[in-house]
Formats: structure tokens, C-alpha cells, sequence
């Protein structure tokens, strides 16, 4: 594991201990954070007056990572190049779980998303510049439920699909990513 992703890990296994027993976290690591003790407001919506912007976020650095050890771990899910394929649902690729062998195709992984109509809900799947009208972030936030989300079906689960939500650090990585612009650096 590099020294990144370990200092990832730590801070979101810190976090998520935190949320777990119910206790306002706040972040000195200016990963995000929150000072709040619910992340779900009255409306279902993720509260983004608990959210502090961290520091500049890196797509490949430090979002990628965590697409393909979370995301894109079988081809059921986000990890088939050949995504997306809207017959079987719109499932766009999001990289490659095991890096060492084949990389990840970083262009066309951000095609899929950024700046794209979801095919679920009346938004962009990311937003550059808006996590708040990202469907992205309602995935993996898990506010499906959210009053201001309009679906044209069905949302869809949250992100990852099995298990829990990402804990709160890295769902806030991605999040500062799309704040500051969902770029390609």
C-alpha cells in the first residue's frame, strides 16, 4: 500500500468510528469533515452545511484509487471497460481494480462522467464545480431518498452497492474533487 493510500485509510477509519457512535467529528486534517452529527438533513439530502472543502484533490492521486478498490472491483458493477452499456443498466466504468496488470483508461473513465447526463436522474452524473447537483454524489452518499432528486424510474442503490458507504473521508475526496472543478490532474 503506498504511503497515500495508508494515510487515506487511517483518516477514514478514524472518521467512520466517529460517525458510527454518533459523535460530531470535526477534520484538523482538512480532508473534509464534518462538525455535524447527522451527514442526511430533514429532506433525505446530504447536508452540506457539514461539509468543508479540503485540500486540492488529484483524479488520478486520489480519487481513482478509490473508484477501483471500491467501484470497479467486477465487471457487475464498474469495472468493464466496455461500459456503458445501457441495456443492461448505465453502469460507467471506473477503472481497473488491479493496476499493476492493466491500467486504468483515465480519459475515458472521466468522459463517461464528467459533464454527463445521468440516465437515472434529471442531473449530470458529476457536476464540475457542484458536488451538490452531482447524481454521483447522491450514489454514494446514499440519499437516494433525497426530496430534491427527481429520478426518471428508479435511482438506482447506493455506491458501493454491497455493504456500507464509503466512510465520510473518502466520499468527502471525491467531493472536493467535483467542487474544485472534476478535473484530469
Amino acid at each position: 500500500m503506498t504511503p497515500s493510500r495508508l494515510v487515506h485509510a487511517l483518516v477514514a477509519t478514524a472518521l467512520a468510528g466517529c460517525i458510527a457512535v454518533g459523535a460530531a467529528c470535526s477534520d484538523d486534517a482538512g480532508s473534509g469533515g464534518s462538525t455535524c452529527t447527522q451527514e442526511l438533513g430533514e429532506d433525505k439530502c446530504f447536508d452540506y452545511a457539514c461539509y468543508e472543502a479540503g485540500p486540492t484533490r488529484s483524479f488520478r492521486q486520489d480519487v481513482l484509487p478509490i473508484f477501483e478498490n471500491s467501484c470497479a472491483l467486477t465487471t457487475s458493477c464498474h469495472g468493464d471497460p466496455s461500459s456503458p452499456d445501457p441495456a443492461s443498466g448505465y453502469r460507467p466504468y471506473l477503472g481497473e481494480p488491479n493496476q499493476e496488470v492493466t491500467p486504468s483508461d483515465v480519459p475515458k473513465i472521466l468522459s463517461l462522467l464528467v459533464g454527463q447526463d445521468s440516465h437515472a436522474a434529471s442531473m449530470k452524473i458529476v457536476n464540475p464545480g457542484k458536488p451538490e447537483s452531482s447524481f454521483l454524489m447522491n450514489k454514494l452518499d446514499g440519499d437516494l431518498e433525497c426530496a430534491s432528486l427527481t429520478c426518471t424510474a428508479s435511482c438506482g442503490t447506493p455506491m458501493p452497492q454491497t455493504g456500507d458507504l464509503l466512510p465520510r473521508a473518502q466520499r468527502d475526496i471525491v467531493r472536493d474533487w467535483i467542487k474544485q472543478g472534476a478535473q484530469d490532474n
